[in-house]
């Protein structure tokens, strides 16, 4: 391990241990973050990051198409994880594009998955889960895909 990456996992680890309550502390959390992103930056490879840059466009549009399915809504109003059978039947979607979204949005943080007690998988709300119903939110997102040429028409 290099010499910056160790300290930036040094770094990380006495921010954590000295501040008591980070997620409320602003100024430790900022400085976390800042850590965080330094070592994340260490320890990407170029292939990586061009691959995160090729593929943002789709990751942008899973978010999109998952606002119009109302699949982040459903999940968040739901008291238990669904399975992709049960998101399908409420987004009012096909199966396999439900996973497809669901999973691509797993990756992102921005749903979890699981396993049900009979073993079968399912999707969960998560904080960002719930950030994604608010109209605002949605607004912006559908703001990506405007085509500003329409308004020239």
């Amino acid at each position: 391990m290099s010499a910056n990456i160790s300290a930036l996992a040094e770094q990380i680890h006495s921010i954590h241990t000295n501040t008591p309550d980070v997620e409320h502390d602003q100024n430790a959390r900022a400085a976390l973050l800042q850590s965080a992103c330094e070592l994340v930056a260490a320890l990407e490879q170029p292939d990586e990051i061009v691959s995160l840059l090729a593929f943002s466009g789709g990751r942008n549009m899973c978010v999109r198409v998952a606002i119009d399915m109302k699949l982040f809504d459903v999940l968040a109003t739901s008291d238990r994880p669904m399975t992709a059978e049960q998101l399908a039947s409420e987004c009012h979607a096909e199966r396999g594009l439900v996973v497809r979204i669901a999973r691509t949005l797993v990756g992102m943080g921005f749903v979890s998955q699981t396993r049900l007690s009979d073993g079968e998988g399912a999707f969960a709300a998560t904080s960002v889960t719930r950030q994604m119903t608010k109209s605002s939110v949605q607004a912006g997102v559908r703001f990506l895909f405007v085509s500003h040429d329409s308004h020239h028409r």
